[in-house]
């Protein structure tokens, strides 16, 4: 018997433009001690139809099954999930500021779950903290869990969120894209983390992500959604290796790590449809490369069965699925030979010298005082050119995001010197700054978090037209749409609230 048994499960949710049809008709089950994984393109209805199971999508429409351990999840009521949640299922959000409470440490924050599930002491439930705030590798442990929130960088606050959510040993772990935030080696950690975990305790996890190489190193089987629906299913050697789907094959071809070899990616064309008022027959018929007549009206049929290789697909298995054709090849451009010392002609937009950042030392945290200073930086030098890409790479915790609010003004710097665009802002001299503030743009790590969840979208992206005099009136409009249209977002979203989006979605809006 699965530890988890989904059949048929529809979410929709009411807006005031109408009906959003988040997921439509879904099946699955995950079996004790599996890595399930969920992949598909910002909006599928991956954390949608997920947070829904374990109750945390208020006001939605649901219909359909989901069995846990033989108990129906949407026929329970809201006392039995707030038992069920934590102790059986965990879940890793995938925005991590806005799911810690920023007024509490982290280590009360994770004592405090121990404590409403388990009759245990303060002192047993937050050395159970510590001890799992230094298995997910978040160094100090004992000292970092008298840490806030925001004394973490984004990378550690995830780490925190796992450490939550596995504390308790749950049967299963929903994991809402736990990766996305980390480094490449910290990520390496935590996958092997999970794998240790179901190793010893059984614990089955749904990892949700975008992410196919995460899939290909750890899944055990795989679901693809688009548009709310089910494309593909089956194990990860029949999704992955042997893909039967249109959709699947183009995420596939999308991806970096799988064509390696590739002067240029094979993006899917187009953007994925309104959920409002979805196309008739195959919801991928507008972007599909072998789309035919029929797949413009009818419902496409479902091959395979079950949990077995499933597809959603006019194309049978006899059928090849074909390549998304070869991008337009860009311009190649002319070289023109320079000595190796020839210097860059183009201006220099932000200089950097000696930047040093501190925190900590002197300040007082409600009844605490921060006596250890943090160091962030020291004496980091750059210097940037207009139109160039420069990367910062490194480490969770190693001051890459701190750099970075330094140069956008956002921290003051405890010493050094920076000026942008020819102008030394130093001193942290607001009007100094005023005047290159629309040089320097800044897009946050955590997109739900840098968003007001009391205004909407539109009203969000104008402020800057706003500020800088750059549109106004009708035009302001028009100015947002287009970028919305830039960026992949539906224009006719002008006027949701950020909570109407997904976490891909957000980031765009940021």
């Amino acid at each position: 018997m699965a530890l988890l048994e989904v059949a048929d499960l529809s979410v929709a949710i009411p807006t005031a433009d109408g009906l959003v049809r988040a997921v439509d008709n879904v099946s699955f089950s995950v079996a004790a001690g599996e890595m399930f994984g969920i992949v598909g393109e910002s909006g599928s209805g991956k954390s949608v139809g997920m947070s829904t199971l374990v109750g945390l999508m208020p006001g939605v429409r649901t219909s359909g099954h989901a069995h846990f351990e033989g108990r129906d999840l949407l026929a329970m009521d809201a006392e039995q999930l707030r038992k069920l949640r934590g102790r059986h299922i965990g879940m890793i959000f995938q925005d991590p500021l806005s799911s810690l409470h920023p007024h509490f440490t982290i280590g009360w924050q994770i004592a405090e779950m121990v404590r409403a599930h388990e009759d245990v002491g303060r002192k047993e439930a937050k050395a159970r903290a510590v001890s799992m705030l230094g298995r997910v590798g978040v160094p100090e442990p004992a000292r970092r869990a008298d840490d806030y929130p925001h004394q973490f960088s984004g990378g550690m606050r995830q780490r925190a969120m796992i450490a939550m959510a596995l504390t308790l040993n749950p049967e299963l772990i929903i994991a809402d894209e736990p990766t996305t935030a980390l480094d490449t080696t910290v990520q390496a950690q935590i996958l092997e983390l999970f794998g240790s975990i179901r190793e010893e305790f059984g614990t089955a996890v749904i990892m949700i992500t975008h992410d196919l190489e995460v899939l290909a190193d750890v899944a055990d089987r795989v679901m693809v959604m688009y548009a709310g629906r089910r494309m593909e299913i089956g194990t990860r050697e029949d999704v992955l290796d042997r893909p039967r789907h249109p959709y699947t094959r183009g995420l596939l071809d999308s991806s970096p790590a799988r064509n390696p070899s590739a002067t240029r990616l094979r993006p899917i064309a187009g953007r994925p449809p309104s959920l409002i008022a979805p196309p008739d027959g195959c919801v991928f018929h507008p972007r599909c490369p072998v789309a035919i007549d029929s797949c413009h009206t009818s419902p496409p049929p479902t091959h395979g069965a079950g949990d077995e290789h499933a597809w959603t697909c006019r194309l049978d298995e006899e059928t090849p699925v074909p390549q998304a054709p070869d991008p337009t090849p860009a311009p190649t451009p002319r070289a023109v030979p320079q000595p190796a010392t020839a210097p860059d002609p183009r201006p220099v937009l932000i200089r950097a010298d000696d930047v040093v950042k501190t925190f900590g030392g002197s300040r007082r945290i409600g009844r605490q005082r921060d006596k250890a200073a943090l160091r962030a930086l020291d004496g980091v030098s750059l210097e940037l050119r207009q139109g160039e890409t420069f990367g910062l790479v490194g480490e969770s915790g190693c001051g890459k995001s701190t750099l970075a609010r330094c140069l956008a003004g956002l921290h003051p710097m405890t010493s050094g010197r920076l000026e942008i665009n020819g102008t030394d802002v130093s001193t942290s001299d607001r009007r100094a700054w005023q005047s290159v503030r629309s040089d320097v743009q800044m897009v946050f790590q955590d997109p739900y978090g840098s968003l007001n969840p009391r205004r909407r979208v539109g009203s969000i992206i104008a402020e800057p037209f706003r500020i800088h005099g750059r549109a106004s009136g009708d035009g302001l409009r028009r100015s947002v749409q287009d970028l919305m249209e830039v960026v992949g977002l539906n224009p006719e979203h002008y006027n949701r609230f950020p909570a109407e989006f997904s976490g891909g979605q957000r980031q765009r809006i940021g």
